[in-house]
């Protein structure tokens, strides 16, 4: 019981995210990742290099996912529990453990490619660029490693545990630490170039056309300008902790308040905002039409763990799933189906259009991370010390996104 009282403490800070497919030096690509144009790139290179996809957070997958379950095509023990989510690049899988470790696992037969020793617990999701991985540890540093042999390239410290995922846009490394600062590193050499302080913890950044969007655990969405650290505006949302998620000039947060927030992304003015009656602790997942978030019972109340579908335009809802007493994770989508874990080891997919269950896959152990899909694989870690990879019957085919 303490220890996932313990997590559930660690999430308000964490779920972390990350970075781009790949931001590398070609200045056309480099602007198309910054002005929102990622789904060339993405399919190239990779279904999910960084937390939640795309350095906007989305956590909406440009592959194919399972309609049918087909059973569990490999599993990976690692050394102890595993809560962040996988981050995929080149046919390998890249995560971290508790007891500091962190993998690189061959996606193919789940094999291990090598394995990197870290300080402290990681709860940090990678981003994967140009041949570098980044995360966090809780041993206050952010690492940067090579991605094929798993040499460190260097490690910066800071005056905190790092549960946040990193984001990276244009050679810059985005990340925040439990010292409650936002920072930006040079992502070659590790050197900072800024950082700033709102004056409590902040989530992981989301990153867009310019501006950083974070959410505060003392409340509220922050924009602050990437070239200069300095805040554009603040918007008066709940109490956050997660990263938000930008799609369409709007930014989207859960709150502590049980309320789910559409803030416009220009000025912070609230759009709308939706009530569940519960805690909204994790970033949600958003489709050209539709907002999914998890809405799970809190400090405010809330009886049953519901998954939300809500209109992006009018804030209204189109279908509810509650999935009981025990904790839904973050969402994941992939084109007509979304998938999450739960806290009793149970593991989802969804109809995107109805919420109608398609399958449930039981595992032994606490999922607070949402899944990487690719291909029709979709990969997750557990409290159980293991990595998954389920596979399906049938996959969907591209265009079938709801």
């Amino acid at each position: 019981m303490k220890l996932k009282a313990g997590i559930l403490s660690a999430l308000l800070i964490l779920l972390p995210s990350l970075c781009t497919a790949r931001a590398v030096g070609d200045v056309e690509l480099e602007s198309r990742l910054l002005n929102g144009d990622y789904r060339q790139r993405f399919i190239a290179f990779s279904p999910g290099g960084m937390f939640r996809v795309n350095p906007r957070r989305t956590g909406t997958f440009n592959t194919k996912g399972p309609r049918e379950l087909d059973g569990v095509k490999w599993k990976f023990a690692a050394g102890s529990p595993v809560y962040p989510s996988p981050s995929i690049m080149n046919g390998v899988l890249y995560t971290g453990s508790v007891d500091g470790s962190f993998y690189a696992i061959e996606i193919e037969k789940g094999k291990l490619r090598w394995k990197f020793k870290t300080g402290g617990m990681i709860y940090s999701s990678a981003a994967v660029v140009d041949g570098t991985v980044y995360f966090g540890s809780h041993d206050s540093n952010l690492y940067a490693i090579d991605a094929g042999t798993g040499k460190k390239r260097w490690s910066f410290q800071t005056g905190g545990a790092i549960y946040s995922s990193p984001v990276v846009v244009s050679r810059r490394v985005y990340f925040t630490s439990d010292d409650a600062k936002l920072y930006a590193l040079d992502a070659g050499t590790g050197e900072k170039i800024w950082s700033f302080t709102p004056g409590s913890k902040m989530s992981s950044p989301a990153i867009h056309d310019g501006v950083a969007y974070s959410t505060c655990v003392g409340g509220g969405v922050y924009a602050i300008d990437t070239a200069t650290g300095e805040k554009k505006w603040r918007s008066d949302t709940g109490r956050g902790g997660h990263p938000p998620a930008i799609k369409d000039g709007v930014v989207y947060a859960g709150g502590g308040d049980g309320h789910f927030y559409a803030v416009d992304a220009k000025t912070g003015k609230i759009r709308w905002k939706f009530m569940t009656g519960g805690d909204i602790i994790y970033s949600p997942s958003v489709t050209e039409e539709t907002v999914f978030f998890s809405s799970n019972p809190g400090a405010i109340g809330g009886g049953q763990a519901t998954l939300y579908a809500v209109d992006t335009k009018t804030g209204k809802e189109k279908w509810k799933f509650q999935g009981g007493a025990s904790p839904l994770s973050a969402p994941s989508a992939a084109e007509g189906a979304v998938y999450l874990g739960s806290g009793d080891g149970g593991f989802f997919a969804l109809d995107a259009g109805t919420g109608k269950r398609l399958w449930k896959y039981r595992t032994n152990g606490y999922i607070h991370s949402p899944p990487a899909i690719a291909e029709g694989v979709v990969y997750f870690g557990t409290a159980d010390s293991h990595v998954y990879a389920l596979q399906g019957k049938e996959v969907l085919q591209p265009g079938e996104l709801r």
